[in-house]
């Protein structure tokens, strides 16, 4: 009787190692996200699996520190480090509000998910290679201790092994921009060409944009800025995206952080970024404490290139 044809889920995982401090660079085996069945496999997730902060202590939250890059054998999957924040959506809201009996704020096992817009197919024999980097993110107050018990995860279907080889694929593409300075109320903040751009020959078919803000880290970490933050975006071609300053979490809301686009960029063709803090709060007289450092952008999309075969780096 011939064996049916039909796609098997498949989950792979493979744990990272400690990231003592900045700079530390960490890979997972790329042997174990090979397919054990010795056939072609679609992905569909991307899944990091880490600790979520305690209330009022964005600084501790793993993925706050730590940037991403990955590759499909040579072809890469995002614009060098990329910070997690900027390609996964999330499905809570700051401040996280865990506690342990005694009250006292706690850290809970939390898994991120980059949901690729368009299934990766991944020949046999062709590896997946991930590189982690913890990186300091702010200008004071980084945190100090260790980050342990990082985890990666592949998730989707392993395909039979007489099915054809495609000659082309769709691959995804993640970028970003993120704030390094400590820009103080009607300051403002621009995105470099370099950064949500498609340097890539193919054209660039982007379906959402990624936004995250945790803003003061004088007390107030994982609380959204209280001065009105507003964004505003063109792409290079001259044309408005968003012609109007708006505020920031009408475009990413704070329990998820998506906006959803159907777009197209040429080769070479970017979109520019401005952040600006608005005005104070009053609350906090005329040096509030707020401010836009760490805020994070990401664009995701998918390309289509040629199915790599045996491709190795």
């Amino acid at each position: 009787m011939a064996r049916p044809d039909f796609l098997s889920p498949v989950h792979l995982y493979a744990p990272v190692d400690s990231f003592p401090a900045a700079g530390s660079e960490q890979s997972p085996n790329p042997q174990l996200l090979l397919n054990p069945n010795k056939s072609a496999m679609l992905i569909d997730q991307f899944r990091f699996s880490g600790q979520q902060a305690p209330l009022l202590h964005t600084d501790l939250w793993d993925f706050t520190y730590l940037g991403v890059d990955i590759r499909l054998g040579s072809i890469p999957l995002t614009n060098g480090i990329v910070p997690i924040p900027a390609i996964v959506p999330r499905y809570f809201g700051f401040p996280f509000a865990t506690t342990a009996f005694d009250g006292t704020p706690t850290n809970d096992d939390a898994v991120m998910t980059w949901h690729l817009p368009r299934p990766l197919y991944v020949p046999p024999g062709v590896q997946l290679y991930v590189r982690f980097v913890r990186q300091d993110v702010f200008s004071v107050n980084n945190r100090d201790s260790a980050i342990e018990n990082i985890g990666f995860s592949v998730v989707g279907r392993s395909m039979p092994t007489d099915y054809p080889i495609p000659k082309k694929i769709w691959v995804p593409w993640a970028t970003a921009t993120q704030c390094k300075q400590k820009a103080t109320p009607f300051l403002r903040f621009v995105s470099t060409d370099q950064e949500l751009a498609n340097p890539n020959t193919e054209l660039l078919h982007v379906t959402s944009l990624n936004g995250f803000n945790t803003a003061s880290q004088q007390g107030d970490q994982g609380l959204p800025v209280k001065s009105p933050l507003t964004a505003q975006m063109t792409l290079s071609s001259g044309k408005m995206l968003m012609r109007d300053p708006t505020n920031f979490f009408s475009l990413f809301p704070t329990d998820r952080g998506v906006l959803n686009l159907d777009a197209v960029l040429q080769s070479k063709e970017f979109v520019r970024c401005e952040l600006e803090l608005t005005q104070p709060d009053p609350a906090f007289g005329n040096t509030p404490n707020d401010t836009i450092e760490y805020t994070t952008i990401g664009m995701i999309g998918y390309r289509e290139v040629q199915t790599p075969i045996g491709v190795q780096p």
